[in-house]
């Protein structure tokens, strides 16, 4: 296994991992993942899906342009408003948590209730006896899952080689590449992108992969981190290097840099069905925003109130923009002008997301000491008043990062 080339400190606030007070994560360097440990809270048992064995081919010439051994997930194909698209016909719209020990839970209510939890290791408890989930095959770091063309895809790994995987059900998972590590997945359309080291794309399901086109090197931003909006992939750096942010719009085949962007506006981003881009800072009520395709940026104070940093990613609910912080609910149209609300029974920090379908809003916590029996999820109808799961509807585990929104066969769900 390849060791961490240096020593990594992430800040607590970074792509869809700001929330996350811990250091960095893990990955492993192995051809199949172990058989993982399964805690299904439900009779329902998906089927599982196939998965090729991938090939990485160099970058091409520019031109225009299911119970048993679980598997991959995807982030939903990027639409105006907001990133997911109209249900296909005999599917749901379902959300998928990912997190540390490769864990996954799916909800097909809108996070009313969470089913299929699983995880590669269901005995081990992170940070408990000396126990680092932050640098393992299975850890997950930055921009984790994302969905496209039916399917979730996740990637684990930090400092060590780790997997990508794929599911079309959200619990039962297949390797389809493994060898690598580094800050996530996006995608755009059908077409996948991942953040590991080669920094390379798919558009067949992850079968092949072929080498982003880009004029440096990503060791040139320090292990960046991975965030998405509709139509946008971001690549957010460490405030170490000169280049700190690089943009894609056209699903990871090639990038640019951002001249300007810090490393401190980028903690998380979302996008107007306008085409208006905003980003939170990783300092108390700061935001940014671009109008002009994420060329760029111009900051702003959305509020003052002292030591209330944001504690979950930025949302969009497809006419505000969306944030948390100190029992607040933000809002705004314009990525400028943000109206404080206060919150009922206000959410812990941690994942969070709108699913424009069931018109939810759903955070599970991620707190430090605060997992397994203490990890809360809380679900909301408007982002003001929220219920906390009980546990029949909510199961406590490992350390989960990300939300991502997706689809899957009615038959998936009881």
């Amino acid at each position: 296994m390849r060791r961490l080339k240096k020593a990594i400190i992430i800040v607590s606030f970074l792509p869809f991992l700001f929330f996350f007070t811990n250091c960095s994560s893990g990955g492993f360097d192995v051809a199949s993942i172990e058989q993982p440990s399964t805690e299904n809270s439900s009779g329902a048992t998906p089927n599982p899906s196939p998965s090729p064995s991938p090939t990485v081919s160099p970058s091409p010439s520019p031109s225009p342009s299911p119970s048993p051994s679980p598997t991959v997930s995807p982030s939903p194909s990027p639409s105006p408003s907001p990133t997911v698209p109209p249900v296909t016909s005999g599917k749901v719209s379902a959300m998928l948590a990912v997190g540390h020990q490769a864990r996954t839970t799916l909800s097909c209510d809108g996070g009313r209730s969470w089913i299929y939890d699983r995880s590669d290791n269901a005995t081990v408890r992170c940070y408990e006896n000396n126990v680092d989930c932050d640098h393992t095959p299975v850890s997950a770091m930055g921009g984790v899952a994302t969905f496209a063309n039916g399917y979730f895809y996740t990637q684990y790994g930090w400092g060590y080689d780790g997997t990508i995987r794929r599911s079309a059900d959200g619990y039962n998972w297949q390797t389809i590449r493994t060898g690598d590590w580094a800050g996530g997945l996006g995608s755009n359309g059908n077409r996948v992108f991942s953040l590991w080291n080669d920094w390379t794309y798919s558009n067949d399901n992850g079968a092949t992969w072929v080498k982003s086109t880009k004029s440096f090197s990503e060791w040139d931003m320090n292990l960046p981190l991975m965030s998405q909006t509709a139509t946008k992939l971001f690549a957010v750096g460490r405030d170490d290097k000169s280049i700190q942010m690089a943009m894609s719009s056209d699903g990871g085949m090639s990038w640019a840099t951002v001249p300007g962007f810090q490393t401190a506006w980028g903690a998380s981003f979302a996008e107007s069905s306008s085409g208006i881009l905003v980003s939170l800072g990783t300092t108390v009520g700061l935001v940014a925003r671009s109008t002009d395709g994420g060329k760029n940026w111009t900051t702003h104070q959305a509020h003052s109130v002292a030591n209330a940093t944001w504690s979950s990613p930025l949302l969009y609910n497809g006419t505000q923009f969306v944030a948390f912080a100190g029992g607040k609910k933000y809002t705004s149209t314009d990525g400028i002008t943000w109206a404080p609300t206060t919150m009922v029974n206000a959410p812990g920090a941690g994942p969070a997301a709108y699913n424009p379908v069931t018109k939810t809003y759903s955070v599970i916590q991620n707190e430090w000491n605060n997992y397994y029996a203490k990890q809360k999820a809380w679900v909301s109808t408007d982002g003001t008043t929220w219920t906390v799961l009980s546990s029949t509807q909510f199961k406590g585990g490992h350390p989960l990062i990300r939300i991502v929104i997706g689809e899957v066969d009615k038959s998936v769900c009881p």
